[in-house]
């Protein structure tokens, strides 16, 4: 037998030993109501399922496809904020029974159930065979499963029904997707070398078993959901479900990137008879719905419900088997957003980035991943395409950035900064955002202590003097500004840049404290440059740039 990684084992040892079809759509499954399947088992007639959310790219604009799953994924989440501010109404709900309101609270969580049993026996083979279990070992694992965290009272599938789901789904070919955004544009494509692949499908199978052990162990009692608690309480995954038992679905405009509530008559529905819940038909389950008083609508019903019970709803440890209490009471924060994360990332198709990283830290560099793609194929794509048809209406300037941008008096150091623009777009931002380089010139100290006191005590009125003054300051750094000129190969400026820096450093020294800028002893005193380029008079330049080189290769007219 193949030895399982160290953390596959924990994985194992956990759960052994402690015990989008052409749209998106949403439809009834078959895999978990066909009874003894053994013979009868197609993947023609469970699979795919279409409240997963899945995506043609058989479509001659695949792209569209994609971007719709992006927009519909958003919804998701949409929806779920929507139910919050849904609730700040005061949603209070009434039954004309008790027992009319246990039954529908029941069923609600039945289909929970059914919903997340069907996604986890098929995820978790495709996990598997991902990472190499053996035979031996995924029913070593699945056995463990069922066999020490599915409630005695689980009425929607047989355990053993459900066993020989997860024997067959790892036996026989399983069109189930794992989450995944591989080939979609509209995620970063570096982000597997911020999260390896084998420790990302680690991370999830951790959390798909621990989502199953939630699902499973809920023994049917509606006043105690078990571990089912922090899918009760996440209002996204209670807004799919609301739509799922109104056949309600998300809908997308591509023409404005909208979203909206759909009609479809394919949804899951579950209804409880008692203690026995089974998946009927939409006309069966519309015929048997409570609704509460003065209730005409399940959507409202339901929210109304998620609302008053659903969202406040805690553990009871003491009310639980005493396995399920322990887990209960070491159920952390991540552990709870995690399970539902995954929980979600199973429905949509889309992975939670951060549940796949090894720390929370790896979040940031995630996130920062989707800037920085999406500036760098803007950015490479201006550099490689439409470079000689071109217009700038407007001059590049080289303008003096504002001194409360880069001048700290208390460092003591003499700098000067520069941004290169070309237009509004360009001088919206000093500094923030643009290509920066530098260089340096170097001054006397002894000069600078001189200038200094002079121009402290020289007349206001006498501008010959100040004057003068200036012009000796220019020859101290004309040397350094020309060399570093020649180094550009187009210069970012054509005039008197010695001028504009000379002026710049007297204000500065002037308005400095002497006890914070230094001119004493001998030697050369550094003042860095820095120069800032936007991205439109990169653009520019790198158009002159081109003009430059093609007219080099035109043939000399002597």
């Amino acid at each position: 037998m193949k030895v399982l990684n160290t953390k596959l084992v924990a994985v194992f040892l956990f759960a052994f030993l402690v015990l989008l079809p052409s749209a998106f759509a949403l439809a009834p499954v078959e895999s978990l109501v066909l009874g003894n399947f053994s013979d009868d088992y197609s993947e023609n007639k469970s699979d795919p399922l279409n409240y997963v959310y899945t995506r043609d790219l058989s479509l001659k604009n695949a792209s569209v496809e994609l971007k719709r799953e992006l927009a519909i994924y958003r919804g998701f989440y949409e929806e779920g904020k929507n139910t919050l501010n849904y609730c700040r109404g005061g949603r209070e709900i009434r039954y004309a029974t008790e027992w009319e309101k246990v039954q529908v609270k029941r069923s609600v969580l039945a289909l929970i159930q059914y919903i997340g049993l069907d996604l986890t026996t098929r995820a978790l083979p495709k996990y598997a065979k991902a990472l190499e279990f053996t035979s031996d070992e995924y029913n070593n694992m699945v056995e463990g499963l069922v066999g020490n965290y599915c409630s005695t009272n689980l009425s929607i599938i047989s355990k053993k029904e459900l066993l020989a789901n997860f024997r067959l789904k790892f036996d026989k070919d399983n069109n189930f997707k794992l989450p995944s955004v591989e080939g979609n544009p509209y995620f970063p494509d570096n982000l597997s070398s911020y999260l390896p692949e084998k420790k990302a499908l680690e991370q999830e199978m951790l959390y798909t078993v621990k989502l199953f052990q939630s699902l499973c162990s809920w023994n049917g009692n509606p006043t105690n959901p078990g571990l089912m608690v922090p899918i009760l309480k996440n209002p996204a995954l209670m807004s799919f479900f609301a739509r799922q038992m109104s056949n309600q679905d998300i809908g997308w405009k591509e023409i404005d990137n909208s979203l909206f509530l759909k009609e479809n008559k394919n949804t899951a529905q579950v209804w409880c008879e008692n203690l026995i819940c089974r998946k009927v038909s939409r006309e069966e389950f519309l015929n048997k719905f409570y609704y509460s008083v003065g209730g005409t609508n399940i959507t409202d019903d339901i929210k109304r419900l998620y609302c008053e019970e659903f969202r406040t709803v805690d553990y009871k440890p003491k009310d639980s088997d005493p396995k399920l209490a322990k887990m209960m009471n070491s159920m952390t924060f991540e552990e709870e957003n995690f399970i539902n994360s995954q929980f979600i990332a199973l429905i949509t198709g889309v992975p939670d980035f951060l549940l796949r990283g090894e720390k929370f830290k790896s979040g940031e560099d995630v996130f920062r991943s989707s800037v920085d793609y999406t500036w760098n194929k803007w950015a490479r794509a201006q550099s490689e395409t439409n470079t000689l048809d071109l217009y700038f209406e407007e001059p590049l300037t080289l303008e003096l950035i504002d001194r409360n941008q880069y001048y700290d008096f208390r460092s003591g150091k003499l700098r000067v900064a520069f941004d290169v623009n070309l237009g509004e777009f360009d001088r919206i931002n000093q500094r923030a955002g643009k290509l920066k380089v530098q260089f340096k010139i170097f001054v006397q100290k002894s000069f600078l202590e001189y200038y200094r006191t002079t121009m402290k005590n020289t007349d206001y009125r006498d501008t010959a003097e100040k004057t003068r003054l200036k012009n000796r300051f220019k020859m101290q750094v004309t040397k350094d500004v020309q060399g570093a000129r020649e180094k550009f190969i187009i210069p970012p400026w054509k005039g008197d840049l010695e001028g504009l820096i000379v002026n710049e450093l007297t204000t500065q020294i002037l308005d400095t404290p002497e006890k914070l800028l230094n001119f004493t002893g001998t030697g050369m005193y550094e003042v860095n440059v820095e120069i800032n380029y936007g991205l439109f008079a990169l653009k520019y330049l790198n158009h002159q740039l081109n003009v430059q080189k093609s007219q080099e290769k035109l043939p000399s007219k002597n």
